[in-house]
């Protein structure tokens, strides 16, 4: 009778009374293939492509894949074949590595660092650990302590609905009581009792951080950034609604606030030394250019309110007066370029030149007695 082949080991079956091929051999070779399928290791080592595994390669239990791409990998499982498997993705450079079915269903990317374990039905290939696990009574919520083991430790908690690192009752999608080290973050809002560390954050909602915020690129938020901390951002800035900072704020960049900046220590900014200028001239007629200032109580008016600005009374000064006079300490307005704002510290310079002339007025007046 004609011997005939397992699916997916491709062992060899003998008809009834068959003793032809390997199993009449006097070292039968398909126990080596029964011995692989509990054990064997089989090590993939393509750099980029796709590459269809052979019997030999699936047979193993283990596969382990290694070398340098130079794109992505995908590695196929022939249709039809079902089983499982443990990968590691032992490779290096900036690609991926994917396992597939030749049955064209669902596939799986294996992290590069990483194992994991894999079912293939013969058309879809999925982790295995993808069902949710209740562990206890009516506990829906599945909880790892320090060993990785499922306890009554909070370290992770996944409730269903929300992910809890370091707390077992998230309050949000994701809450995490500890710090948060990120390449980038994009996110409604984020609210974090440890520290919040990212190369770039863009937050459409309000930011919460705990202790410190470090952002190596840029920050946006669209609501108000509150930090127990520090804020120290090497080469970034951020943009934010309202700033509220309980520790130091270090910038190298710009900081961008459409709301109100609080503190309750000093705000120290730019260079005074004279050792860092270039004095180019003195203020002179600083006395009649002041006179050509007018100071008034205003309020904002619809323009103004339609720009996010609140009806309060307040005092100040005209930009279009102050830039006749010294249109160094204009600017664009933050809330609109088209509109114009002052430095109303950078006027300082200009009111003590004022009093000195009117001094000297004085002390003419006095001599002429």
């Amino acid at each position: 009778m004609t011997s005939s082949y397992t699916t997916n080991k491709s062992i060899e079956k003998p008809g009834n009374g068959d003793y032809v091929n390997t199993w009449s051999s006097p070292v039968n070779t398909d126990w080596d293939i029964v011995d692989t399928c509990f054990g064997g290791t089989t090590t993939l080592t393509s750099t980029s492509g796709s590459t269809t595994l052979s019997t030999a390669q699936y047979r193993t239990p283990i596969i382990n894949c290694t070398g340098t791409l130079t794109g992505n990998v995908t590695y196929t499982i022939p249709s039809g074949i079902g089983g499982l498997w443990t990968v590691a993705n032992a490779t290096s450079g900036s690609y991926t590595v994917t396992f597939a079915s030749g049955g064209g269903g669902t596939s799986i990317m294996v992290t590069q660092g990483t194992r994991a374990f894999l079912l293939s039905d013969g058309t879809n290939i999925s982790y295995c650990s993808t069902q949710p696990v209740t562990p206890a009574g009516s506990d829906t919520q599945i909880q790892f302590n320090n060993s990785g083991s499922l306890g009554a430790s909070s370290n992770f908690v996944w409730t269903g609905s929300a992910v809890g690192i370091g707390t077992s009752s998230p309050g949000y999608t994701l809450a995490v009581n500890g710090t948060i080290g990120a390449g980038a973050i994009s996110c409604s809002s984020v609210t974090n009792s440890g520290a919040l560390s990212c190369a770039s954050a863009s937050i459409s909602g309000a930011a919460t951080v705990g202790t410190t915020l470090g952002v190596s690129g840029s920050a946006t938020v669209g609501g108000n950034l509150t930090v127990s901390g520090t804020i120290s951002g090497s080469f970034g800035a951020i943009s934010c609604s309202s700033l509220s900072v309980s520790g130091s704020a270090s910038l190298s960049s710009g900081l961008t606030v459409s709301g109100v900046i609080t503190a309750t220590g000093n705000v120290i900014a730019y260079y005074s030394d004279i050792r860092l200028k270039d004095v180019q001239g003195p203020i002179t007629g600083a006395l009649d250019k002041v006179s050509n200032l007018n100071g008034f109580y205003y309020r904002a008016n619809a323009t103004a309110k339609a720009l996010g600005y609140t009806d309060e009374l307040q005092v100040g000064l005209s930009a279009q007066d102050v830039e006749a006079v010294m249109p160094e300490v204009i600017h664009p307005a933050p809330i609109d370029k088209q509109y114009k704002t002052l430095n109303y510290g950078h006027l300082v310079p200009l009111l003590i030149e004022a009093i000195k002339e009117l001094r000297q007025e004085v002390e003419t007046l006095k001599a002429g007695k």
